[in-house]
């Protein structure tokens, strides 16, 4: 009977010192975080590379095939980054497979900005780096053909939809010669 009620008691005692804390209060001391804490990578887990500034060196470490390599470094100097994973999907020779298998290496940390391009001058592999669709492709070449070349936004929004024109407009330049 006597071990009942200290049992009991104790009970009591630790459910009063739980409801006595305040919603959030860890107890009768702090936790206290380093910044590095936060950025470390989980025991077990390795951390993703940053897409925008990996090395060769780095990529091939991971096992990434050099001919992926190739195409990340060409499609950040072309285009100034990446401003998602997704957009290895638009380097030829990465298909399905290959992105699934790539993709989870990568992480775009540092921001980017695209660089300009000029239209007139653009060849297919840079326009597809851009995220034009083969049609639209097919439909700017034929347009440059008919008229020599694109002048000026007007001409832009004739070839493309108005979504994919205003995707496009702060990035592409057009020169007066082609």
């Amino acid at each position: 009977m006597k071990t009942q009620k200290t049992g009991m008691l104790c009970v009591l005692l630790l459910w009063g010192i739980c409801a006595s804390l305040s919603p959030g209060q860890e107890g009768p001391y702090k936790i206290i975080e380093s910044k590095n804490m936060k950025t470390q990578p989980q025991r077990g887990k390795e951390e993703k590379m940053d897409l925008n500034t990996a090395s060769k060196e780095e990529m091939s470490a991971k096992k990434i095939p050099i001919s992926a390599v190739r195409g990340i470094v060409s499609y950040r100097e072309t285009t100034g980054g990446f401003e998602s994973v997704m957009e290895l999907k638009r380097i030829k020779g990465i298909g399905p497979a290959a992105y699934e298998k790539i993709s989870a290496v990568f992480r775009v940390g540092t921001p980017v900005r695209k660089k300009r391009f000029n239209i007139n001058r653009a060849n297919e592999t840079t326009l597809s780096y851009y995220g034009f669709t083969k049609k639209e492709i097919a439909a700017l070449s034929a347009w440059i053909g008919k008229h020599g070349r694109i002048r000026n936004n007007l001409d832009l929004m004739e070839i493309l939809s108005k979504p994919r024109y205003e995707t496009y407009k702060e990035l592409v330049v057009y020169d007066a010669v082609p």
